[in-house]
């Protein structure tokens, strides 16, 4: 894999957002838009508190034709959820509003067929010390949580505890 720009700029995107809102007329705001460079996996989203979509930088550095098709996923809920607050993510307003952007209306794109970047390993090892269940993080948890298995909600009792800090990967590499 080639290495990635050492910048790029959400700006582009934020301007083909407001270019495609504009083309249809549509009474909805601009949502913020920004890249993010630690989503390797998910290839976008779209935060209803904030406003906010959000692209992979590693997808618009890679496939900036597949981040186009990622941007009008993302600008789909948004204007799902500006139309009918309620609305579930992937619901009928989700679709007509996919319809109206001129996309398929499917929950993921493939991202197997793009290549992804490995995903980094976990380097933390956390136990529950009531069950025994063992759950591993990319990074050190900076909040309390606790163990789902126990609880479902967040429990003190069944609180997470560090078991080991897992070694790097030989090369230094994620």
């Amino acid at each position: 894999m080639s290495a990635l720009p050492r910048r790029a700029s959400a700006a582009p995107w934020q301007d083909a957002c407001r270019q495609i809102l504009l083309g249809l007329s549509l009474p909805v705001s601009v949502p913020a838009v920004r890249l993010s460079r630690r989503m390797t996996w998910r290839l976008g989203s779209y935060r209803r508190d904030r406003h906010e979509i959000a692209l992979s930088y590693w997808l618009v550095a890679q496939h900036p034709r597949e981040a186009l098709e990622t941007l009008k996923h993302e600008l789909a809920h948004a204007i799902a959820y500006q139309g009918a607050p309620d609305s579930r993510p992937h619901g009928a307003e989700w679709r007509r509003a996919c319809q109206l952007l001129g996309i398929a209306p499917e929950r993921c794109s493939s991202i197997a067929r793009l290549g992804p970047p490995r995903r980094p390993r976990p380097r933390y090892l956390y136990a529950c010390l009531a069950c025994g269940q063992q759950v591993v993080y990319q990074r050190r948890l900076r909040a309390p949580h606790s163990c789902g298995r126990c609880d479902r909600r967040y429990n003190p009792r069944y609180r997470l505890s560090l078991v080991a800090q897992l070694p790097a990967p030989e090369g230094g590499g994620s």
